[in-house]
Protein backbone atom coordinates (compact mmCIF):
# COMPACT_ATOMS: atom_id res chain seq x y z
CA UNK A 1 0.00 0.00 0.00
CA UNK A 2 1.04 3.04 -1.00
CA UNK A 3 0.09 7.02 0.86
CA UNK A 4 -1.00 9.38 -1.33
CA UNK A 5 -1.39 13.00 -0.50
CA UNK A 6 -3.85 15.80 -2.99
CA UNK A 7 -3.60 19.51 -1.55
CA UNK A 8 -7.08 20.47 -2.77
CA UNK A 9 -8.52 24.22 -3.02
CA UNK A 10 -12.46 25.10 -2.63
CA UNK A 11 -13.67 22.71 -0.41
CA UNK A 12 -15.28 24.99 2.32
CA UNK A 13 -17.29 22.29 4.28
CA UNK A 14 -18.10 18.71 5.86
CA UNK A 15 -20.36 18.06 2.49
CA UNK A 16 -17.75 19.28 0.20
CA UNK A 17 -15.03 16.48 1.80
CA UNK A 18 -17.67 13.89 1.53
CA UNK A 19 -17.73 14.99 -2.12
CA UNK A 20 -14.23 14.67 -2.65
CA UNK A 21 -13.95 11.21 -0.92
CA UNK A 22 -16.67 9.60 -2.74
CA UNK A 23 -15.05 11.23 -6.59
CA UNK A 24 -11.75 9.29 -5.63
CA UNK A 25 -13.26 6.20 -4.20
CA UNK A 26 -14.18 5.74 -7.79
CA UNK A 27 -10.50 6.06 -9.11
CA UNK A 28 -9.54 2.43 -9.34
CA UNK A 29 -6.96 1.16 -7.09
CA UNK A 30 -8.13 3.79 -4.35
CA UNK A 31 -8.80 1.97 -1.32
CA UNK A 32 -9.08 4.53 1.69
CA UNK A 33 -9.73 7.89 1.66
CA UNK A 34 -10.35 10.78 3.89
CA UNK A 35 -10.54 14.44 3.01
CA UNK A 36 -10.19 17.54 4.77
CA UNK A 37 -11.56 21.36 4.08
CA UNK A 38 -9.55 22.92 7.03
CA UNK A 39 -5.85 21.40 6.28
CA UNK A 40 -6.99 21.46 2.50
CA UNK A 41 -6.05 18.53 1.42
CA UNK A 42 -7.13 14.32 0.80
CA UNK A 43 -5.05 11.40 2.33
CA UNK A 44 -5.82 8.49 0.18
CA UNK A 45 -4.46 4.39 0.65
CA UNK A 46 -3.73 2.98 -2.67
CA UNK A 47 -2.62 -0.32 -4.04
CA UNK A 48 -0.92 -1.24 -6.88
CA UNK A 49 -0.31 2.01 -9.31
CA UNK A 50 -2.23 4.77 -9.30
CA UNK A 51 -2.60 7.61 -12.27
CA UNK A 52 -2.31 10.94 -10.54
CA UNK A 53 -4.46 12.21 -13.37
CA UNK A 54 -7.15 10.35 -13.09
CA UNK A 55 -6.83 11.39 -8.84
CA UNK A 56 -6.95 14.94 -9.71
CA UNK A 57 -9.79 14.64 -12.65
CA UNK A 58 -11.82 12.79 -9.76
CA UNK A 59 -11.35 16.05 -7.61
CA UNK A 60 -11.93 18.32 -10.59
CA UNK A 61 -15.06 16.59 -11.15
CA UNK A 62 -16.22 16.81 -7.93
CA UNK A 63 -16.31 20.72 -8.14
CA UNK A 64 -12.48 21.22 -6.75
CA UNK A 65 -9.05 22.23 -7.90
CA UNK A 66 -6.36 19.67 -7.13
CA UNK A 67 -3.00 21.97 -6.52
CA UNK A 68 -0.49 18.65 -6.27
CA UNK A 69 -0.64 15.05 -5.66
CA UNK A 70 2.32 13.38 -3.31
CA UNK A 71 2.96 9.80 -3.24
CA UNK A 72 5.00 7.87 -0.60
CA UNK A 73 5.17 4.49 1.12
CA UNK A 74 2.33 4.11 3.83
CA UNK A 75 2.75 4.58 7.02
CA UNK A 76 4.32 1.73 9.06
CA UNK A 77 1.84 0.54 11.92
CA UNK A 78 1.84 -1.34 14.90
CA UNK A 79 4.93 -1.76 17.41
CA UNK A 80 7.44 -1.19 14.27
CA UNK A 81 6.07 2.12 14.19
CA UNK A 82 7.25 3.49 17.06
CA UNK A 83 10.57 1.86 16.60
CA UNK A 84 10.69 4.06 13.08
CA UNK A 85 9.24 7.16 13.77
CA UNK A 86 11.23 10.14 12.59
Amino acid sequence: MKEVEIAIEGMKCPMCEKHTVEALMKVPGVKKTTASHVEKKAILEVEGEVDAAALEKAVSEAGYEPKGVTVKDAPKKGFFARLFRK
